[in-house]
């Protein structure tokens, strides 16, 4: 099953995005973004409720790298 989304205003990150459902677990993600590429990501051991180590969700950029967007925090 494929569930569609749209965003209500007009300045989003994205176009839209097409979330793709197995048995009622996420498999697979569509995403159009505002520059007109495509990303897809396709989930084949999602777990529920795990615990995650903070060091785990950590993102620090290498040397060189522009971050677009606002810092979350």
């Amino acid at each position: 099953a494929w569930v569609e989304v749209r965003p209500r205003r007009g300045d989003a990150e994205f176009r839209e995005a097409r979330l793709g459902f197995d048995a009622g677990e996420l498999r697979r993600m569509e995403i159009d973004d505002k520059l007109g590429q495509k990303a897809v990501l396709v989930f084949g051991r999602a777990q529920r409720n795990v615990t995650v180590a903070p060091a785990e969700t950590s993102f620090t950029p290498p040397p060189g790298v522009d971050v677009i967007g606002k810092p979350v925090g």
